[in-house]
């Protein structure tokens, strides 16, 4: 995709508003000024749809927050929720297709990886340094 004033507008748009649950095609080209029409023709010269790119920034914003420590407390489903779906089987499901494993997994993962880096530091005379961080 060009790099045009219109299509960096649009993609500031589309991030500014992740979290809508009725962030559609429709909704983006009339927030923007243009047809539908027009803005799936400025998605597909990339191979992906527009609904494929916000699923896409959503799903990484989820992760972000499954792997953020200050993010322990939240459910997944709200995780999920925060980010636009509205379906926790959808979410998990399209969550797996993208990262390989459902989200409960890769929270677990991420959490083992930073105790384990946690005590590493601890082993080293560090733990504060962490968590002052």
């Amino acid at each position: 995709m060009d790099s045009s004033p219109l299509v960096v507008r649009i993609h500031h748009y589309i991030l500014a508003n992740l979290d809508a649950v009725d962030l559609s095609p429709r909704a983006i080209a009339a927030a923007n000024g243009i047809s539908v029409r027009q803005l799936h023709r400025m998605f597909s010269a990339t191979g992906i749809t527009v609904s494929h790119w916000v699923r896409k920034r959503r799903l990484a914003r989820c992760a972000a927050d499954l792997r953020d420590p200050a993010a322990t407390a939240a459910g997944i489903t709200e995780i999920a929720f925060r980010w636009g779906f509205n379906d926790s089987a959808h979410f998990s499901k399209a969550f797996r297709a993208e990262f390989g494993q459902s989200p409960r997994a890769y929270r677990a993962q991420h959490a083992a990886a930073r105790s384990g880096f946690e005590r590493s530091l601890a082993g080293h005379g560090n733990a504060t340094a962490v968590s002052a961080a």
